[in-house]
């Protein structure tokens, strides 16, 4: 996984919203503790009422939640692990085991909805960590309902975090916040404005990866509002310089958990000097929202060594190079920068199918 971002999405913009529904109202959330049964299931109901555009599941515990089966409310089974698990085509990362916090928003295209109302289930296996099936174990259930009468645009709110003491450098910080201006212009051509609020934080700078889980960084989602992403600007991921940025999952939960941020590193962008120029400032405005992409849900629309897609039927499914480098490498969402000796090209674009996922994504309001 490269470039991943953790943000904070609610509300639509006050000016030209003709849509008459508080962003507020457009968001509901009820959480309990339930336990694995006898199979190491937990069968979790999510009630609609018939308003309801989007629901995310989000799931965490010491054990593994891992997503099996969603089923519809006339008990048709709409969604199942087998399908998915060794497709060559990515949906969501709910289907695999490896992480403490699962996060499934559904539904990810606009084939999969719209929502039924009624009585949807999601069943979620509680797997230990030789990979078998644990009964009788406890994990925290939380179910996000978005009602949004608009899909086309949704305001994001971003909780964007130094690590410890990288907020004092003054060209870093100037650098940073023309970074955000570019993911800003980015994410308004598909729709999707960004707020973002600026915070200073104890966590290293020496970032580790989002997608392993940490309680430093769920104690840090802790001191917000629990409907954002949230993404931690720091000098590096794991000490090393070649890695840009890291997301907590595909897609991550709006509510605080182990995995609930984005890790972007600065001085991978910087290069070896550590000065930026424009062209670097660019790409690292492109990682905030390549990996804010990934965070709501959005996949490589093909993957590094070219024999792995999203499902999505609108990113070409190219297998070599030098077709994916020529028919996808404007993407946001492209795996690599494209760069020679002296520069990397813009990856400003997405699809209609790609803008779509973005905008079912429960934070998106």
């Amino acid at each position: 996984m490269t470039l991943l971002l953790v943000l904070a999405c609610i509300g639509k913009p006050g000016a030209g919203d003709d849509s008459g529904v508080a962003a507020d109202d457009m968001l509901s959330r009820e959480s309990w503790v339930d336990s694995s049964n006898r199979d190491g299931m937990i069968e979790i109901p999510v009630e609609l009422d018939g308003s309801a555009s989007a629901f995310m599941v989000s799931v965490e515990s010491d054990y593994y939640p891992v997503l099996e089966t969603l089923t519809g409310p006339d008990g048709r089974t709409v969604l199942t692990w087998e399908d998915w698990y060794d497709s060559d085509n990515s949906l969501t990362y709910a289907f695999f085991w490896g992480t403490k916090a699962m996060a499934f928003n559904w539904p990810v295209r606009e084939v999969d909805g719209p929502l039924a109302a009624g009585t949807w289930t999601v069943g979620v296996a509680m797997i230990d960590g030789s990979g078998f099936y644990a009964n009788n174990v406890d994990a925290e259930v939380i179910v996000h309902r978005k009602a949004d009468p608009d899909l086309a645009q949704g305001q994001v709110r971003a909780r964007i975090v130094w690590a410890q003491g990288q907020g004092q450098d003054p060209d870093v910080v100037a650098a940073a916040e023309q970074a955000v201006e570019r993911w800003r212009e980015v994410w308004a051509m598909h729709g999707l404005t960004l707020v973002e609020s600026w915070h200073d934080s104890e966590l290293s700078s020496n970032l580790g990866f989002a997608d392993s889980g940490s309680a430093k960084v769920e104690e840090n989602a802790e001191r917000f509002d629990g409907r954002e992403l949230i993404l931690v600007l720091g000098e590096s991921i794991s000490g090393a310089s070649d890695t840009y940025g890291i997301a907590g999952g595909i897609p991550g939960s709006i509510e605080p958990n182990l995995n609930s941020h984005v890790t972007v590193a600065w001085l991978a962008h910087a290069g070896t000097n550590g000065n930026f120029n424009d062209d670097e400032i660019r790409l690292m405005g492109e990682t905030m929202a390549h990996e804010c992409g990934h965070f709501m849900g959005l996949f490589h629309p093909v993957e590094w060594n070219y024999d792995a897609w999203d499902a999505l039927d609108d990113t070409e499914d190219c297998r070599t190079w030098q077709s994916c480098e020529n028919k996808l490498g404007e993407n946001l969402m492209f795996p690599y920068p494209i760069c020679d000796w002296s520069s990397c090209a813009p990856q400003p674009d997405l699809t209609g199918q790609q803008k779509g996922v973005s905008q079912r994504y429960i934070g998106a309001l």
